[in-house]
């Protein structure tokens, strides 16, 4: 089975992706991504912390930096991220289109069908997806990001953008997958 992001994002300008292996099975690793929060992701809050001052942001949205007992996946989608896809336990993906290399960041709060019809100039389409492959008793967790501009222009903008904050880009993704294992192989120990 061909993964979500192949059919949402087939073609992209810029790509991540990450990956490591789970000791837990994957209901136990899906379970983890969707219950993990910002606090068990240091280095995450950090460069999260770096950039708000610059995003238009709620004093709720502000709080994240300080770290978040919700869960980090329902933090994004219920501010500009919007669900795009989903295979219950092995596969998510959500979306935002933006101009990350405005101070603001650009965001445009969308929903799914005006996300897959966007090609106004000036944006950038964002898709992050995160997919597990049981692995005999192991999961392999893998998550991925594809960035899609919708003209020469903002093509331009965001690889400089990318050229600054890439290598954050992907710290927290790995961030993000570590605490996802903690959580999952600390609630499938036989000692629970």
């Amino acid at each position: 089975m061909a993964p979500l992001l192949d059919s949402l994002m087939p073609a992209w300008d810029q790509r991540s992706a990450q990956k490591l292996t789970v000791a837990a099975p994957e209901e136990e690793v899906w379970s983890a991504l969707h219950q993990v929060t910002l606090r068990e992701m240091p280095i995450f809050r950090t460069l999260l912390t770096l950039r708000q001052p610059f995003l238009p942001l709620t004093r709720r949205e502000r709080r994240l930096g300080a770290g978040s007992d919700r869960p980090l996946l329902a933090e994004m989608v219920s501010g500009a991220f919007v669900p795009l896809a989903q295979r219950p336990t092995s596969e998510v993906v959500i979306g935002l289109i933006a101009r990350p290399w405005l101070p603001n960041g650009g965001l445009s709060r969308v929903d799914r069908a005006e996300f897959m019809a966007m090609e106004e100039p000036g944006w950038v389409k964002i898709v992050l997806g995160f997919r597990l492959d049981q692995v005999g008793s192991a999961t392999l967790l893998l998550t991925e990001t594809r960035v899609r501009a919708t003209d020469a222009a903002a093509r331009r903008r965001f690889w400089i953008y990318w050229l600054a904050i890439g290598w954050g880009s992907a710290v927290t993704r790995r961030a993000w997958l570590r605490a996802i294992k903690r959580r999952a192989e600390a609630e499938s120990s036989p000692g629970r």
